[in-house]
């Protein structure tokens, strides 16, 4: 189908047919750059709901801290957090 329309418009067969072959090549490129990007952002999405789930049970320490302590100025609080780090 590509080679008859580059005959059609001139070109001889071998040209025709070199000029389908460099089309195809491209059109073929686009689609695994395409479907490896997709394929990134599935992986990229996994690792990130495998990393969110823990994240979610880790306690803040500093926080816990700072309620044992009674702490309510924020000033206070940021040096309770700053010691503790």
């Amino acid at each position: 189908m590509l080679q008859g329309g580059f005959i059609h418009n001139g070109m001889s067969a071998g040209q025709a047919h070199s000029a389908g072959l460099m089309i195809l090549q491209g059109m073929v490129t686009k689609q695994a750059s395409v479907a490896a990007f997709a394929d990134v952002f599935l992986v990229t999405a996994l690792l990130c709901a495998i990393g969110i789930i823990p994240a979610l049970f880790i306690k803040d320490a500093t926080k816990k801290s700072v309620e044992e302590k009674g702490i309510t100025s924020m000033l206070e609080r940021r040096a309770v957090m700053l010691d503790n780090s």
